[in-house]
């Protein structure tokens, strides 16, 4: 079994292929003319032109691409990012020293 509690090739496998979800779900949308996408996307552009935020954000995610999130901070007094440089000696004695 691949999921075996133990075995080692289930941790080596590439998790980064397509999951079988994913391809039948590309399979069936690809069909011979295409008419299962047209449908899709149709049906998403309705739901847009109906004033359904969630499908004018997934257009305009797709067609635009996702807005950037904004870096508070940036100015001279109210740095984006503060970076802290701290060096630490510490000395360290046995317990067993003879000094």
């Amino acid at each position: 079994m691949a999921f075996e509690p133990g075995n080692i090739e289930a941790k080596k496998a590439n998790h980064k292929k397509p999951r079988i979800i994913t391809q039948k779900l590309i399979a069936r949308l690809n069909d011979a003319d295409g008419a299962a996408l047209d449908r899709l996307l149709a049906a998403l552009i309705a739901k847009a032109q109906e004033g359904d935020v969630p499908a004018i954000k997934e257009i305009f995610d797709r067609v635009d691409g996702k807005v950037p999130q904004s870096v508070i901070g940036g100015d001279d007094d109210d740095p984006a990012i503060n970076l802290v440089h701290r060096i630490e000696r510490v000395i360290v004695r046995s317990e067993n020293s003879n000094g």
